[in-house]
């Protein structure tokens, strides 16, 4: 039984047309994944099959949900439709929560729009959900407002609201792509177990090819609002027709790392770094005990070498990496090209800082939007070689945007004006600048299509190659790591678990944790062949 029919769909705003004629059905009990880079119109597709397109948007042709026409129907008749037959899960929970209301209330709300039920039902009911959605604790956890969840947490709550009306139809639009690589199993594994239990149909969206490999029955790949090539996901995945889809599945992370030079100096080395957060609480905040973030972390970067920290979140990562930096007080040593960190000066250690730079996972939120490029890539010279003439910095500045592969017309654009792998390339540029010797990439590639991630591992392994550059790269997607890590530490709740050669860990990995996180990222793989697919 056809659940959701799609025909020559089309979505404007302004004259200019986003979505050209798309065309696709879903079957009762089916998954359909929705694939392509961002700006394909994926997510633009999905909210006009339930009218929630932004405002000036326009969308034409025909859309049938249940039998019921969608495109021209009332707002009244839409609002039945959302929720009762068709419900949504959104990429980002944080944003898509009501941060102001209590978890309790947005589940017993989405009920109650649909059903008039009495208050001690109503609660029942909303507990139910949360249960079966596996929110530990549920009872307590109706009082909490979203932010005290994790990001897995919130992302159970979305689900458990989607679900609360029994849908037919459930579309989950990157339901994954913030999360770590357990928690990503466990969502996805209960999107399957509901969608069996229920027999729903499914929607999902997903730039991740390994995942919609596992859990799509067809794949519809979308280039610029075209819906380019549909396909039964064997035969997509075994012999794909159109280039577009050859190329995206040609851009998963491969490879491995060129190796280090031998001998070569260490830039970072560390013993006994541990990190604790005060425990505070009543009216005058008092402190009444410390919880350990990290502990005794002891670790060494050469020049040329990628070591790679992983973990889920929570892990100690972050907290390592700014510790590691001089930038979170910490217990330990820390020397960096042959000083102890602890020892200098603030205006020593501040001429210091220009050879550790540090790259963030999301440039749209680490670059300045007042800012153009030119200020950005220019604003650590200001700095740290205040006595540079401007044409001196603006050459510095070109250099520097040509390392990483933009064009000089990139100078007086701002943030906005540039794609996310672009964003990426801008904060490279702000940190080579300056000459480092020793960067700190904090999930870089992790708000990244598969194309664009590819492009910029490639781009970090030569930028690597030519300046005999360290990383520190954090990282939960242990395909990016295979492919530019050279040693890999494991983190769990601020210990190392576990730390030897890329190939070692990955490959024969020797602690239940690590065993864990691979078996998570690559499924794939059965155990005892090793859990890294060969590059």
């Amino acid at each position: 039984m056809t659940l959701l029919a799609a025909e020559n769909l089309c979505i404007s705003i302004g004259g200019r047309e986003l979505v050209h004629g798309a065309s696709f059905a879903l079957e009762k009990g089916e998954t359909l994944a929705l694939v392509g880079e961002s700006g394909s119109g994926k997510t633009l597709t999905a909210l006009s099959l339930l009218g929630l397109l932004p405002a000036g948007m326009r969308a034409s042709g025909r859309v049938e949900l249940g039998g019921i026409p969608v495109l021209d129907s009332p707002a009244s008749r839409l609002r039945q439709l959302r929720g009762a037959v068709a419900g949504m899960v959104f990429q980002e929970p944080m944003t898509s929560l009501n941060p102001l209301a209590r978890i309790g209330q947005q589940v017993t709300e989405a009920i109650a729009l649909h059903q008039a039920l009495p208050k001690p039902r109503l609660r029942q009911r909303c507990l139910e959900l949360l249960a079966e959605c596996g929110l530990p604790d549920a009872e307590r956890r109706l009082a909490a407002f979203p932010h005290q969840l994790s990001g897995g947490e919130r992302q159970r709550v979305m689900i458990a609201i989607a679900l609360a009306n029994d849908p037919a139809l459930l579309i989950a639009d990157e339901p994954t792509t913030a999360l770590d690589v357990t928690i990503q199993q466990q969502i996805l594994e209960l999107l399957a177990a509901e969608k069996a239990r229920r027999g729903l149909a499914l929607l999902f969206i997903s730039h991740d090819l390994g995942v919609v490999r596992r859990y799509a029955d067809r794949v519809a790949v979308m280039e610029a609002g075209h819906l380019v090539e549909s396909a039964a996901t064997p035969a997509l995945f075994a012999s794909p027709k159109h280039p577009y889809t050859r190329m995206l599945l040609a851009s998963e992370p491969s490879g491995v790392p060129e190796p280090p030079t031998p001998g070569a100096e260490i830039l970072l080395e560390s013993e006994g770094v541990g990190v604790d957060f005060p425990i505070r609480r009543g009216v005058l905040r008092r402190e009444v005990g410390r919880v350990r973030a990290l502990g005794g972390l002891a670790l060494s970067i050469h020049a040329g070498e990628t070591v790679a920290l992983v973990g889920e979140s929570g892990s100690g990562k972050s907290t390592a990496a700014l510790a590691l930096l001089a930038l979170q007080q910490a217990a330990g040593h820390v020397r960096f090209a042959g000083q102890d960190l602890a020892t200098l000066s603030k205006p020593a250690l501040r001429l210091l800082r220009a050879r550790m730079q540090i790259v963030f996972q999301d440039p749209y939120s680490s670059l300045s939007p007042r800012l153009s490029v030119a200020e950005i890539v220019a604003e650590g010279l200001r700095v740290h070689a205040p006595r540079l003439a401007p044409a001196e910095r603006q050459a510095k500045v070109e250099a520097a945007l040509a390392e990483v592969g933009l064009a000089p017309d990139s100078l007086n654009r701002y943030p906005h004006e540039f794609s996310g792998g672009q964003r990426q390339r801008i904060a490279l540029a702000r940190a080579l600048v300056l000459q480092p010797r020793l960067l700190v990439l904090d999930e870089p590639t992790s708000a990244l299509d598969m194309t664009v991630q590819a492009q910029i591992i490639a781009l970090l392994r030569r930028l690597q190659r030519d300046h005999r550059l360290g990383y520190l790269f954090i990282s939960h997607d242990l395909r990016v790591v295979r492919a530019l890590a050279h040693r890999v530490l494991v983190l769990r709740r601020g210990e190392v678990v576990e730390q030897g050669p890329s190939e070692q860990v990955l490959a024969t990995p020797r602690h239940p944790y690590t065993r864990a996180l691979l078996a998570a990222a690559f499924p794939e793989t059965a155990p005892g062949e090793g859990h890294a697919p060969r590059p």
